[in-house]
């Protein structure tokens, strides 16, 4: 005979374990850290919203961007809060974005150091992404004196290719956006930092490299057009498509 309550206790069990498994299948968990500067502090949280929204993850992201960090000075002694956090094992992903010029001024430096990070990282359990950022506004007064995106592209995709990790193709969205629509403004007024439509681009970009969806359709920022929102949709695509072709003929696993 069945004890008192049994048929209930299992209703209870059955419910449970169902909203479980709806729990899951609404989007796999995805642990990232963002280590970087102001060119990550103010993607990251976009890219975390969107994919959880409207990419089928779970996304719980930390990140360390304080201004003009280096990934030498991130790194430290091996003793910085950078790589303790990394030394958790609590994310899938960290994302490496050096600072804006290491790429034409300190490759040597950048090379050290990413390795470094990327043995770190993979110690720790998660995969690193290489964060290729953005060439400088040639019109303003920081790009006077700036690499080009081919260098900055060539640096971060030597390191990926070399350590078999993946490569957020943010700088050549930006440049295919910009041949695009050459009057289209990505940049702040510095000429440095990413705008409004900069950052919704960049946010793009990691989206489909997260999820491996089109960011086609998700919300653009107050104040875009919607013909410029469909055009950084477009390109972020566009691009994404290329670079996983690339990162494939690579032998680089994606998500």
């Amino acid at each position: 005979m069945p004890l008192p309550g049994y048929a209930a206790r299992m209703k209870i069990l059955f419910l449970l374990l169902g909203l479980t498994l709806a729990a899951r299948a609404a989007g796999r968990e995805c642990r990232v850290l963002w280590i970087g500067n102001s060119y990550t502090a103010p993607v990251w949280q976009l890219v975390s919203a969107a994919a959880t929204r409207s990419g089928g993850l779970q996304v719980t992201a930390e990140a360390l961007t304080p201004g003009g960090f280096m990934w030498a000075r991130h790194f430290g002694d091996g003793q910085t809060e950078a790589v303790k956090k990394i030394r958790t094992g609590s994310f899938h992903y960290v994302v490496l974005q050096d600072q804006s010029q290491a790429a034409y001024r300190l490759q040597n430096e950048m090379k050290t150091c990413g390795a470094k990070f990327v043995r770190e990282i993979r110690a720790g359990g998660a995969e690193p992404i290489f964060y290729c950022t953005w060439a400088r506004d040639p019109q303003s007064d920081t790009g006077k004196i700036r690499g080009t995106q081919a260098q900055i592209t060539a640096a971060y995709w030597a390191l990926a290719q070399e350590h078999h990790a993946l490569f957020a193709a943010v700088g050549p969205a930006w440049e295919k956006a910009l041949a695009a629509q050459p009057g289209l403004r990505l940049h702040a007024d510095d000429g440095s930092h990413p705008n409004g439509a900069g950052c919704y681009l960049s946010m793009c970009v990691f989206y489909a490299l997260l999820t491996g969806k089109n960011p086609a359709g998700l919300p653009p920022p107050a104040g875009l057009a919607a013909s410029d929102t469909t055009r950084l949709q477009q390109a972020a695509w566009d691009t994404h498509l290329e670079w996983s072709k690339k990162m494939r003929a690579a032998g680089i696993k994606l998500p």
